[in-house]
Formats: structure tokens, C-alpha cells, sequence
């Protein structure tokens, strides 16, 4: 493994840590699970992907899990589910304002985490950064 990969590896590590850190504090908080947390912010920032089917794509998780977490939010009424009426296989999720408050708190934890994990990089800096990542994301989705 090349230098560049450990610094990769590490950074990636790190992230992912300080992150669950962060999401699990948060999830706590509201009395959910941090997967449950991962799904409501998955709706909120990409409201165009809102199957369960995204959402186990985009949060790493099975379908069977988001399935099931999906239920106990629907149960809580942070989210509707509403069946496709093109094609009832599919199922959209949809937030109810009883999510508000809990995705205003995640996304200043996100915030704050999106801060810490780059502080060191001034603003055209962080610009770059996340043009190059979605150029990857792009690039690995093909």
C-alpha cells in the first residue's frame, strides 16, 4: 500500500468514527437509533432518493434493515410511507414535520462535524475537496 493509500485509509477511518460518534450522540438524544437518525437525514438532504431502495444504497445499510427502521419511524409519524401509484412496488418515504426539530439538530451535527473533520483546509480548499469527491461519486456510479 502506498503512502498516499494510508493517508486515504486513515482519513476515511477517522471520519467514519468521529461521525458514528457524532450521529450516535445525537440519535440518543431524540431516542432513536443512529440508523433510524441516517435514514431521516438521507431524505432530508436527497429528497429526489426516497425508496427504502435508495436509502439502503446510499446509508450502506440492507433493505431488510431500512425496511425495519423505516416501520418504527412511520410508527413514531416522523415519516409517511406512500405507495407509487404508477407502480405499487414502490414505496416513498416521505418526512412529517414531527422530524423537523430532530433534522435541525442532525444537521448542526453535521455541521459541526463537517468542521472539525476539516478545519485545517481554508474555503477554496474545502471547494475543491468536494468537487472532487463528487467527481468520484460520479465516477462510481457508472
Amino acid at each position: 500500500m502506498s503512502q498516499n493509500s494510508n493517508v486515504l485509509t486513515h482519513f476515511l477511518r477517522r471520519g467514519c468514527s468521529l461521525l458514528d460518534d457524532r450521529l450516535s450522540e445525537a440519535a440518543a438524544k431524540w431516542q432513536l437509533s443512529t440508523s433510524e437518525l441516517q435514514i431521516l437525514l438521507f431524505l432530508d438532504q436527497m429528497p429526489h432518493l426516497d425508496t427504502a431502495r435508495d436509502a439502503a444504497l446510499y446509508c450502506g445499510m440492507s433493505k431488510a434493515s431500512v425496511s425495519g427502521n423505516v416501520l418504527k419511524l412511520a410508527t413514531r409519524g416522523l415519516l409517511t410511507v406512500d405507495v407509487d401509484l404508477k407502480d405499487r412496488r414502490f414505496q416513498h418515504l416521505v418526512l412529517t414535520e414531527r422530524a423537523a426539530p430532530i433534522l435541525w439538530d442532525a444537521r448542526s451535527v453535521l455541521q459541526s462535524f463537517e468542521e472539525q473533520l476539516l478545519s485545517g483546509l481554508g474555503a477554496e480548499e474545502k471547494t475543491q475537496l468536494f468537487a472532487l469527491l463528487s467527481k468520484i461519486e460520479t465516477m462510481n456510479d457508472k
